[in-house]
């Protein structure tokens, strides 16, 4: 009985260093090794939440973008467009998102690094919000970010990043994540995420070949009218709203 459990923990030892081995060499989100513009992280576009606020620190940013999904694909921080003095540029811009968030998004890389210049996306539907709405409600990823709620330094941080230390480098879902970043290498019509974390959307080539940008563009203009009409239809008076730059 001994023998069998010393060859069943070897084995599983070897297995779960071959796991974060792959995972690490790989990194199928672009969390821990750097790469180029023109990387390939393919499962990174799915996880700005995840990845977005560690790789926010290590760019050092002079230029912030910030916002929801429409600032993620809508800013390049690569375009030619941009001066030099706006590089290094980040995009923190996160899908789904709204003031809130990019107001704790702000406040994370200020703490370590205050950019130069901020680029807010805001849309008139991020304050369609009910009244009923807890102010005390914050998102998940908070747990990510240098600074707490309440403006102070988020002692338990470490243990968010642990957590997801073992979700990115010995998880089952990042080691299948692995193998399809390399699967799907070269590949120039699916979802990507570049080192700036700006989404290019080649995941949308194909539709727009084979649909035309029109339907494209209607089947976006009928999802936004359907949340329109779910959401309230009242604003906040300008003193609830929270405020991106409160801070100096």
């Amino acid at each position: 009985m001994a023998t069998y459990l010393r060859i069943w923990f070897l084995a599983l030892l070897i297995l779960l260093i071959g796991a974060v081995a792959l995972n690490y060499w790989v990194d199928p989100y672009g969390l821990y090794r750097p790469y180029s513009e023109g990387g390939w992280k393919p499962n990174g576009a799915a996880q700005g939440e995840l990845v977005k606020p560690y790789l926010a620190l290590k760019h050092s940013p002079h230029t912030l973008i910030l916002g929801n999904s429409r600032a993620e694909v809508g800013f390049d921080p690569a375009d030619v467009a941009w001066p030099e003095s706006a590089q290094p540029i980040y995009n923190l811009a996160l899908p789904g998102t709204g003031t809130r968030v990019a107001r704790r998004l702000f406040e994370h890389v200020l703490a370590a690094h205050p950019p130069k210049t901020i680029v807010l996306g805001v849309d008139f539907m991020d304050f369609l919000v009910s009244p009923d709405v807890s102010n005390k409600w914050e998102p998940e990823i908070i747990h990510r970010l240098l600074i707490t709620p309440d403006g102070q330094i988020n002692n338990k941080r470490w243990l968010q990043m642990m957590l997801d230390g073992a979700i990115t480098l010995a998880s089952l879902n990042a080691v299948l994540h692995s193998i399809d970043t390399v699967r799907m290498h070269g590949r120039t019509e699916v979802a990507h995420l570049t080192a700036t974390g700006f989404n290019p959307m080649h995941d949308y080539s194909r539709i727009a070949r084979n649909e035309g940008y029109f339907n494209l563009f209607r089947q976006r203009d009928i999802e936004n009218m359907r949340v329109y009409q779910k959401r309230p239809k009242i604003c906040f008076p300008v003193a609830r709203i929270p405020l991106l730059l409160s801070r100096t």
